[in-house]
This record gives structure tokens, sequence and C-alpha cells, in this order.
């Protein structure tokens, strides 16, 4: 992964290139080609060829999965006897371990892709053993604007939202509209303001839906006063919650269990438990079984009326591409309008291709947050 800065044609460019030293520093890996992995990651289905429901599941993942290690590429600062930043790219096998790590300096003056183009040229291999065991990152939510269905910060690292944001506000009802069908949905969009080019950040499939909003999103943005408001490369993050639901508590998902062809793993997960006046929130973490895009229910769900705390099993029956063919309730729903409720939420599920063409069952508990004493 390179950073938001860079443009979908600057990253392909970048990873020929990386390949390419990767194969002179690296003699002792065997590269597979480019095209063989691109056609190996597409989010179809390996029996059907169909588009996966929900295509966005890791690559790293499913490089796994075929049973390929694949890089993770790192900015370093601080490091003991380095007087300035690094650029690390480390080839990582199974259970996200790094390998082996190649280390190269990197000029965070340079423009974006010549400071890429440098960093891959310097790389050298690090002793056995040189891996980072954790890292931070930084962005914050003051200042962000709220215009009707839509929140917006123009981002700057270690910050809140830059006074720019504002200059946003205009094409706020355009942007709402690039979500339409949609009950709750981020974008970070990479914005060059000179040439007014646009892309969303770290997109490179833009085949599926996210590549049709992209159109959308950034003919708003090319229309805005904000565009104007300061120059060089800037990235503006959308946040869309459907009007009806906005403000209304989300309920917390696990999953019960799933048949094995879906991928399903413990996980902890960050979520927010709301009083009844949606004033005051507590931050806490729920260990749990989830499976990809689980979290995307929670918006629908909160179209329903549920009392607090209360606790709804569901099963969920997909097709071998991921979309949910039927969603029924089987405890916890006292009431037949609350049943429909969930169940339909639940019916506009997306979730990952079976891993064996086959169709898939998924038991979720759904539960809404307590009223607060």
């Amino acid at each position: 992964m390179l950073d938001d800065e860079l443009f979908r044609d600057e990253r392909a460019a970048l990873r020929q290139t990386l390949a390419s030293v990767l194969a002179q520093r690296a003699p002792d890996h065997a590269l597979v080609p480019l095209d063989e992995v691109d056609a190996e990651l597409r989010p179809v289905s390996a029996t059907t060829g169909a588009r996966c429901a929900f295509d966005e599941v890791p690559l790293e993942r499913r490089a796994e999965d075929a049973g390929w290690r694949w890089t993770e590429i790192l900015r370093v600062g601080g490091l003991p006897g380095s007087s300035g930043e690094e650029l690390w790219v480390e080839l990582v096998g199974g259970g996200n371990t790094a390998m082996v790590t190649f280390g190269g300096a990197l000029d965070p003056a340079a423009a974006p892709l010549e400071r890429y183009q440098k960093a891959f040229a310097a790389l050298e291999r690090k002793p056995d053993g040189a891996a980072l065991v954790g890292g931070i990152a930084g962005g914050g939510g003051a200042g962000a604007v709220t215009e009707g269905a839509v929140t917006l910060c123009e981002q700057a690292p270690f910050s809140a939202c830059r006074p720019e944001t504002s200059g946003w506000r205009d094409r706020a009802a355009a942007l709402a509209a690039c979500y339409a069908g949609e009950d709750a949905a981020a974008d970070e969009l990479l914005i060059d303001a000179p040439a007014a080019r646009c892309e969303i950040a770290d997109l490179d499939d833009v085949e599926g839906p996210r590549g049709k909003r992209e159109a959308c999103l950034c003919a708003a943005v090319r229309s805005s006063a904000g565009l104007q408001a300061a120059g060089g490369r800037r990235v503006l993050r959308v946040d869309y919650a459907a009007p009806e639901i906005a403000g209304r508590p989300r309920p917390e998902l696990r999953v019960v269990d799933a048949t094995t062809n879906l991928h399903a793993a413990e996980e902890w997960h960050a979520t927010r438990a709301a009083d009844v006046s949606h004033v005051s929130r507590v931050s806490r973490s729920v260990h749990r079984l989830g499976i990809d895009n689980l979290d995307a229910l929670a918006p629908a769900l909160a179209r329903c009326e549920a009392a607090p705390g209360g606790l709804v099993v569901a099963q969920l029956d997909a097709r071998e591409d991921g979309s949910v063919e039927r969603a029924r309730v089987l405890s916890g729903a006292p009431r037949r309008a609350l049943a429909a409720c969930v169940e339909k939420a639940l019916s506009r599920g997306r979730l990952a291709c079976t891993s064996d063409g086959k169709p898939a069952a998924v038991r979720v508990a759904v539960e809404w947050p307590a009223a607060a004493r």
C-alpha cells in the first residue's frame, strides 16, 4: 500500500518499478508476474466469474489464500542512527509476519511520485529480524462541516480538519446525491487543485460500485468553490448517512456461526454506546466473531424500532457471489413489525464470494445499545 497522495496511474507505475527492484534485491524469491497477480486477485467468483457482492476483501488476504507472500510499504521515522525518514518494504507471509525487510532513504520534500521512485532505487536489505511491531497514525474530526446528509473534512496529518473544509459546503447536496440507495458510506477523495484531478484515494479497481461513485463525487468537487481555496494535492473525506437514520443508535453485530465457505475470524471491534438522547457516548471494544462487511448492516438496522438492549438472532442465506438471497429472524423479535424490519435490512447485505462456489449461511446476533442509567 502506498499513501493517499498518489493517483492511480502513479501507483501502477511504482508497482512496476518496485517489482523490478525486488527481482534484483531478493533473488532468493520468485516474483509472480503482475498480470497473473491481477487475474488471481480480481473480486469475482472462481466458479461463475460473477463479481462479488462485497468486492473489497483485503488484497493481503486474497494473496495469502493464493499461497503468496506480499509487500507492505511503511514510512518510518525516528530510527536509531538515522537522521531522517526511511521507506521500508516488507515481504510479508502468513500471519502478517515480516519475512524480509528492505529500506531506503525517503525525501519528504520531493513530489510524491519522485519521493517513492528515489526511495525504491535506494532500497537495501535490512538485517534479518528487522521489522516494525507497531506505529501511529493521525487525523481528527475537529473542524468538520456537516451539511445535510454529508459531513466533510479536508484532512491534515495529526491535526483537525483544514480551514479550507468549509469551501466544499456549496456542493454538499451534489455529493450526497452520489450515495443514492446507500444507508451510510464514506470515501476519501484525492484532489489536485491546479489540474482539477480527482480520484477516490487508493481505489485501483474502478469496475465496481465505488468506481461509478467516483465519477459522481469528482464531478461535484470540480464544480465547487473549494477547489480554488488551496493548491497542491489535498484529501477530502466525505461521510454520508441517510437522513432518516442520522443520530439513531446503531446496533452491534456479531457472528454466531457461519458455514466454512465464508471467511470468519475473531476480532476486536470498537463501537460507541449511546444513551437514548444521543448526547452521551462511551467508546468500548467488543471481542467477537466477524465476517467481511458485517458492520455495513448496522445503518439499515438503525431504522428498526427495537427496545434498548434488545437482542435479535437472524440467519442470512447468501448466494455464491455473496448477495443475500433471504434473511429470517430466528429469535428475539416480539413484534412482527420488528422482525420484518430486521429481515428487510439484512436482505440488503453484501457479503464476499464464498470460497467453494456454493451458497453460504450465517447466523448473526444483532444487539441494540442499552439505555444509559
